[in-house]
């Protein structure tokens, strides 16, 4: 860019020079023709007026000088530049007038010298003060003339002002180096690519470190395209910058691509970047851009890559190893519980059974501790992933709440739980991330807590503006009566290993991370925990999740628009009910009202006036407290209440079909139960082949038991089985291969056997490799035989 501007500024100089000449020899023209008019005056006047205005009019400064240096005449712009009048200026020596006007007289004097000696015109550039202080940079041509003798009679000066041109240049030069300085420290170069009409390309500029990049000096580059012999250098070199600068310029945007370089031994990356092309009016079309070393950007980003696949290798070994240590520490404990839960049922004495609840206390608080670190060390491994399958709320919820009712009556607790009406049906999103948070909060409230009781809300939260349609803001508030926490406790309370004090280690047991867990699942479903609690009242937790409606309102059922009358003493349970009714579309109604359906407290005094009548048991209830007449049926049970136990009990009492749904897997391709009363084991550790034999013996049914699955198949081709429990983890055939070696049985009899996987691994990636695998349930060790009854009754259509 910057030869161009000297060569078009230098082109407009020799015109202002050829100018000048004219201007000059004009002059000389002129005082010839004076000379020659001198007799008449008045001709030789105008002559002289004419000649002086066409000379002020010219920005030109001009003047000349006769054989002693003292002014013959001056124009205009040379009496403004100086500050004086042509009358002070005329017949006076040019170097000895004073200020501005002295000093460039001192310079005409030294040139017209030159000139006379030379004996022809002298063009130099020179620096001049104006008269009101500016500095003026400007072409002097200085050209001798000649009386009609030829004799020399002086100079003719002209001085034109080249103060912006030159500027321009030592800009461009001044850019020129910075460009070149940069270029000389950075490992880059720029370039300019041109494209004529025909398609041939060139680079009519390049500087900067090009040895690096095209193998020859920048220096080398101009010179060979200069003589028009250097086509297509880069695409020469990186044959995809070809399509690069094709789509640039058919789609007008600039080019920003990474090619490899191919050098013996100094294999690398170059990034070519332009910026917008830019088209000429001959149709010519221009690029700027530069090239930048880029090898080792790609060379870190390699070792990154490498680095974060070991990182993710180390990290699925860690969880494969987790896995192992949670499969061969629970094994043993869910032994040690099974067999305790055993012999729980034969005869002891006090002290003996004071010793097995010792045992299977700390049995369950190992488990605890064992599944609490498990769950931690997980999600301080980086990123967990997060399900998106439909599910209910309030089935969770139930699912929780039931798992400690037990616990709670044991303890003398009261324990409810109610979901607000407006809760979606269904959501989207994991539901096994939502269960865990509720069983460590609800664990830890039954823990803490000596009397009084637990409270669980579900309810919805004010949601934020940018909140989407779809997305309902849940929060889940689980209060408790026990023993608070103090204000300088919770400011620590969902650090990892951290309890109130050392004190709730030793009277309560755990390993302080539940609250961290649930930390840490809430922030990665995008919601939050909070606590409010206080020393001796009690605390209560509050979680906030973002959750994703799938369905806001219930299917349409046979309970929607029926009346209910509800008719409890507790206002916990009454609210739960009404809710819980509302959310099955529902009305309650008062007493005395008429109503469909009527939910009565027992004890009852009297029969119910309501043929669909059910009756409501606070803490559970037995069959010898069933009212005359009434069937389990119609019972329903709280602490707490159920939503799932609520509708079903609703749906008998109005004496409708219930569909239940079976896992293909469950049912017999000729519509029959099998006859049979034996189940299959597959387990490889011994001692928990004793137990579960012993718990499924105890239940009522016969057992063969196998160490691995191989034997298994071989097991299940001899004899008919009800159903199969299997370990999933096992050497040489685990319960994931055995359980799709059945599902693709070519014996139907086989192939439609129920499988309940057994395991202690309770990843939800894991489950969802069971439910892939083909498996119809799975058991979490250690196995309660509550838990296996209602197992084996879900499977085979029998309660023992």
């Amino acid at each position: 860019m910057s030869t161009f501007m000297e060569a078009f500024l230098s082109g407009i100089a020799l015109l202002l020079f050829a100018a000048i000449l004219v201007l000059l020899h004009f002059l000389r023209k002129m005082l010839a023709e004076a000379r020659r008019l001198r007799l008449d005056a008045r001709e030789a006047r105008a002559s002289r007026e004419m000649q002086t205005r066409l000379l002020d009019a010219t920005p030109t400064l001009v003047a000349a000088l006769d054989g002693m240096n003292r002014y013959l005449t001056v124009n205009r712009a040379f009496e403004n530049m100086v500050g004086l009048d042509r009358s002070r200026l005329i017949g006076a020596k040019a170097g000895s007038l004073h200020g501005a006007a002295g000093s460039l007289g001192a310079q005409l004097e030294a040139f017209a010298a030159q000139c006379a000696v030379a004996d022809r015109a002298i063009a130099e550039v020179i620096e001049v003060h104006a008269a009101d202080g500016r500095a003026i940079e400007g072409m002097l041509i200085v050209q001798p003339f000649r009386g009609d003798d030829d004799a020399p009679r002086g100079a003719l000066v002209a001085l034109v002002d080249a103060s912006a041109r030159l500027s321009a240049e030592r800009e461009a030069r001044e850019i020129r180096d910075t460009v070149e300085d940069l270029t000389r420290t950075l490992p880059m170069a720029f370039f300019r690519i041109r494209e004529e009409p025909g398609g041939h390309r060139w680079i009519p500029y390049l500087v900067g470190q090009t040895e690096r990049f095209l193998r020859m000096s920048s220096r080398e580059i101009r010179q060979q395209s200069g003589r028009g012999n250097l086509p297509n250098i880069l695409e020469d070199y990186w044959p995809a910058a070809d399509a690069a600068v094709d789509a640039s310029r058919d789609g007008g945007k600039p080019i920003q691509i990474d090619l490899a370089t191919h050098r013996a031994g100094d294999d690398g990356w170059v990034r070519v970047g332009t910026a917008l092309p830019r088209r000429l009016a001959d149709g010519s079309v221009l690029w700027n851009g530069y090239l930048l070393d880029v090898t080792q950007e790609h060379r870190d980003a390699e070792a990154l890559s490498r680095a974060k696949a070991e990182a993710d290798a180390n990290a699925q070994a860690k969880s494969r190893f987790l896995a192992a240590m949670s499969h061969e520490i629970r094994t043993p404990l869910a032994t040690t519980l099974g067999a305790l839960e055993l012999l729980r049922d034969t005869p002891m004495d006090d002290y003996q059974r004071q010793q097995v609840d010792l045992a299977d206390s700390a049995s369950r608080l190992l488990i605890e501790i064992l599944g609490d670190i498990l769950d931690f060390s997980r999600l301080e491994d980086g990123p967990v992933p997060v399900e998106s399958i439909p599910y209910s709320l309030r089935e969770v919820l139930d699912q929780v709440t039931h798992i400690f009712s037990a616990k709670a009556r044991e303890k003398g607790l009261t324990l409810d739980a109610c979901v607000a009406p407006e809760i979606a049906a269904q959501y989207r999103g994991d539901p096994v991330r939502v269960k865990q948070i509720l069983l460590n909060l609800i664990g830890n409230a039954i823990k803490f807590t000596v009397a009084g009781g637990i409270s669980i809300l579900v309810r919805t939260a004010p949601a934020g503006s940018a909140a989407a349609a779809s997305v309902q803001t849940v929060l889940i508030s689980v209060s408790d009566t026990g023993i608070g926490i103090s204000a300088e406790a919770q400011s620590r309370l969902f650090r990892p290993f951290s309890q109130a004090d050392a004190s709730t280690v030793r009277q309560y047991g755990g390993s302080g991370l539940g609250l961290a867990i649930c930390m840490r699942l809430s922030r990665l479903m995008g919601g939050s925990i909070q606590v409010q609690s206080t020393e001796g009242v009690g605390s209560r937790f509050d979680v906030t999740l973002p959750l994703h409606i799938l369905q806001l309102d219930p299917p349409d059922s046979i309970l929607a628009g029926k009346r209910i009358r509800i008719e409890v003493h507790r206002a916990a349970d009454d609210a739960a009910l009404q809710a819980y009714a509302r959310a099955l579309g529902m009305r309650p109604v008062e007493p005395p009202g008429a109503a469909d359906l009527h939910i009565v407290e027992l004890p009852q005094p009297g029969p119910s006036p309501l043929p669909a009548t059910l009756y409501f048991a606070p803490g559970g209830y037995a069959p010898e407290t069933l009212p005359p007449g009434t069937s389990p049926a119609q019972m329903l049970a709280g602490g707490p209440v159920l939503f799932g136990e609520l509708a079903r009990t609703c749906l008998s009492a109005l004496q409708t079909e219930h569909p239940v749904t079976k896992s293909p897997a469950a049912l017999r391709e000729n519509g029959a139960v099998l006859e049979t009363r034996r189940i299959l084991i597959v387990e490889d550790h011994l001692p928990y082949q004793i137990v579960i034999r012993n718990m499924v013996d105890k239940l009522g049914w016969q057992a063969d038991v196998v160490s691995d699955g191989r034997q298994a198949l071989n097991q299940l081709e001899r004899a008919p089985y009800a159903l199969m429990l299997t370990d999933c983890h096992m050497p040489d055939m685990d319960g994931f291969e055995l359980t799709r070696r059945v599902r693709a049985h070519d014996d139907a009899r086989i192939r439609t056997l129920p499988v309940v996987g057994l395991s202690a691994d309770v990843q939800s990636e894991y489950v969802e490799r069971l439910r892939q695998a083909g498996l119809n349930d799975f058991l979490v060790k250690p196995v309660s035989l509550s838990t296996l009854r209602k197992c084996i009754g879900r499977w085979t259509d029998e309660s023992h």
